[in-house]
């Protein structure tokens, strides 16, 4: 048989501070469409996965934008989402990506 000691319980009152947590916001490419992309894709993920992800093809983002919008709900105004498919199709494809 293995006796293990009792956890020490932490005292009533007590409060612990681990600090901020560091957050460096993505550096998106300049360009119009830039506000919409980061506003709306920080709902539900941040921008730094569009920058984070190999350069998709033209067609690849609009899926992307879309299967966001149409599967996940992304609550993405109808007159932003050609806007963002637009701005990542012209900075983030395999043609343009600035490395």
């Amino acid at each position: 048989m293995i006796r293990q000691a009792l956890p020490r319980v932490a005292p009533t009152g007590a409060s612990y501070d681990v600090g901020s947590y560091i957050l460096y916001p993505a550096i998106l490419a300049s360009g119009d469409g830039e506000q919409e992309v980061a506003s709306y894709c920080n709902t539900c993920h941040s921008p730094r996965y569009i920058i984070m992800q190999p350069p998709l093809p033209a067609d690849a983002w609009t899926a992307e934008v879309n299967k966001m919008v149409k599967t996940y709900g992304a609550s993405i105004p109808d007159d932003a989402t050609p806007k963002i498919i637009l701005y990542l199709q012209s900075h983030y494809t395999p043609e343009n990506r600035k490395k």
